[in-house]
């Protein structure tokens, strides 16, 4: 019985420690960033089935559909328990969890051992 990690194993960690490492240090673009915190703070205080007056400039008097509104407030929510910095934090944990599970499917689909797996699956 093998102990340890597979070079192939070591390349994927590798692979989806770097993507962390980007999303982490990439600056965060305003616009979307604090638009989307904005409409956090509206949806906290106004609630989700209320148009907050905000939405004027897309038809006035008419419905608006904010799809990703729970999303937006996640943000805000995040935003005001530990800033951007933990904002940060979150993306990069599910941008690495994401990309380990593609890689995971990615070698189930392919019918190799799974670059993604854990030494303690191996027999």
């Amino acid at each position: 019985m093998r102990r340890g990690l597979t070079p192939s194993q070591v390349y994927s960690a590798f692979a989806v420690a770097l993507v962390v490492i980007i999303a982490v240090c990439y600056p965060v673009r305003p616009a979307d960033f604090w638009w989307h915190l904005a409409w956090g703070r509206s949806i906290a205080a106004h609630g989700p089935w209320v148009s907050p007056p905000e939405t004027g400039f897309t038809h006035p008097e008419g419905p608006f559909f904010d799809q990703p509104w729970l999303a937006q407030l996640a943000m805000y929510g995040l935003f005001r328990a530990g800033g951007p910095e933990l904002m940060l934090v979150v993306q990069g944990v599910l941008l690495g969890a994401t990309y380990w599970l593609l890689l995971d499917l990615m070698g189930r689909r392919a019918g190799t051992r799974g670059r993604a797996r854990s030494c303690s699956s191996r027999s």
